[in-house]
């Protein structure tokens, strides 16, 4: 160990730097090079260099300013040492490791929701549902949310590269076009318009599925397509403009004049408690909540519904499997004749009918069995909504909690915020991921479009399921088609 000194060329532009751009950055970027030199050159006292300053009465100013930011210096060299540096040091590595980490994430949602959107697009049977279309702006939202995430990401790495390497040239050129206003604002109004749109699509999606097994039977007059599409214009509108009110003047970022840059340079930082106001923060925050409570509401409703259901079920199917069967078996139809066979189009109304239609099987296995499938594909999809729901609200509740408690406060660390919007963005994943595992309409439109289509062979037909296939089986014995149920079970 020996005692070191700052080169006096580097010392001096090191303060011109913080005179024409003083932020975080820039102290950073003198902080990394204290560090390099206490650890990499094996240093136990660093001194700074004398300056001779001028006492020209025309440049008095300037060396006041020079002369106080020097003396800043001195005694912050005075109080670093290995173990601060070492602290530094690890918390550049935990940045870099989180921000690699965010761009994956960014790269994965924007392929995954890409490609789901595709998929939708390409199907004429997932296109052709009210619900789809729901899904597939949730996607665009998705996406929007991947690809607003990617340039911080990309920002950062190249900031503390930056900083690691002493290049200041390049530390200047990268604070410019971050802190640069409108970038900021806008980078700032895909993040918002993303989140607001997705948390949106989902309350949407729980107010269809409220009216469609509430009011069954006026489900096709209260949502239709016309209206599907002018309610999601709507709220593609209201978020992007509610993302855009930042942009509009709602921040707390100070824009500067050309003859006092120098004055207030300083609060043009793109960091989330420079932008964001109190108001703003109240208002998204409001906004999640209120939607929160309706969706949690409406999926407690349909799930005491379709467990009171599915008991119900399970008491009849109890009581008729004591009841004494006869000994003629006999099979009655009530909605299909030979008459009513016409191009397979009946047969295949057979598939989707509730078991109802059902009176008498020959062993009373075939009268509840199409039902219980309807009620465990009707609940496997409201475990679908939940997943996507919770995970929704898992990932952002945290940043959101944290944004509200500290809107009066400066924030502690943003290393903080970077975990915060790190675990945000993994819920742009939950979708794709979900759709594509639990959906498998959604996983046979992918296959047929992308394999399926480039070879013909490989085109997946799904079979009917046990209870469609013995559905159909009695169907056709009654019509007089098929010899027996036997042959097809």
């Amino acid at each position: 160990m020996h005692n070191c000194s700052l080169n006096i060329i580097e010392y001096s532009q090191f303060l011109q730097i913080q005179i024409r751009s003083a932020n975080t950055y820039t102290f950073l970027l003198f902080n990394a090079r204290i560090c390099h030199l206490l650890t990499v050159t094996q240093c136990e006292v660093l001194y700074a260099p004398l300056l001779v300053t001028n006492n020209n009465n025309n440049n008095n100013n300037l060396s006041t300013k020079i002369d106080s930011i020097d003396s800043y210096f001195r005694s912050f060299i005075q109080t670093m040492n290995h173990n601060e540096c070492e602290k530094y040091s690890n918390t550049v590595r935990r940045k870099f490791i989180l921000f690699i980490i965010g761009i994956i994430l960014s790269v994965l949602v924007i392929l995954l929701n890409t490609i789901v959107t595709l998929t939708i697009l390409n199907s004429t049977k997932l296109r052709s549902l009210i619900t789809n279309i729901f899904l597939l702006n949730l996607s665009i939202a998705d996406f929007l949310s991947g690809f607003s995430f990617l340039y911080p990401c990309l920002m950062n790495i190249l900031v503390e590269y930056a900083v690691v390497n002493y290049n200041s040239a390049l530390l200047e050129r990268l604070n410019d076009i971050r802190n640069n206003y409108y970038i900021c604002l806008i980078a700032y109004a895909f993040i918002m318009s993303g989140m607001l749109m997705s948390v949106s699509i989902l309350l949407s999606i729980s107010i269809d599925k409220y009216i469609y097994i509430f009011k069954p039977y006026s489900y096709k007059k209260i949502i239709t397509k016309r209206r599907c599409l002018l309610w999601i214009s709507s709220l593609w509108f209201i978020s992007i403009l509610i993302g855009l009110l930042p942009l509009l003047g709602w921040n707390k970022m100070k824009t500067c004049s050309s003859s006092k840059q120098s004055l207030c340079v300083s609060n043009i930082i793109c960091l989330i408690d420079r932008v964001f106001t109190t108001g703003y923060c109240s208002l998204f925050a409001t906004i999640s909540l209120l939607a929160a409570i309706v969706i949690l509401y409406v999926y407690v409703r349909i799930f005491f519904v379709a467990r009171d259901h599915l008991m119900r079920i399970e008491r009849l199917r109890s009581q008729y499997a004591s009841y004494e069967q006869p000994s003629t078996p006999t099979t009655a139809i009530t909605l299909l004749t030979p008459n009513k066979i016409n191009d397979g189009r009946d047969l295949q109304r057979c598939f989707t009918l509730p078991c109802s239609i059902i009176q008498r099987s020959n062993d009373g296995r075939e009268r509840t069995g199409l039902f219980r499938v309807n009620i465990r594909r009707s609940l496997r999809a409201l475990r679908t909504l939940l997943v996507l729901l919770v995970g929704f609200y898992l990932c952002w509740l945290p940043l959101l909690i944290y944004l509200l408690s500290h809107t009066w406060m400066d924030f502690k660390s943003n290393l903080i915020i970077h975990v915060l919007i790190l675990i945000a963005n993994v819920n742009s994943l939950v979708n794709p991921i979900v759709y594509a595992y639990r959906s498998k309409q959604f996983r046979i439109e992918l296959w047929n479009g992308t394999i399926g289509r480039c070879c013909v062979n490989h085109q997946y037909r799904p079979h009917p399921s046990p209870a469609a296939t013995v559905a159909a089986a009695i169907a056709c014995k009654r019509a007089h088609l098929l010899p027996s149920i036997k042959s097809v079970i």
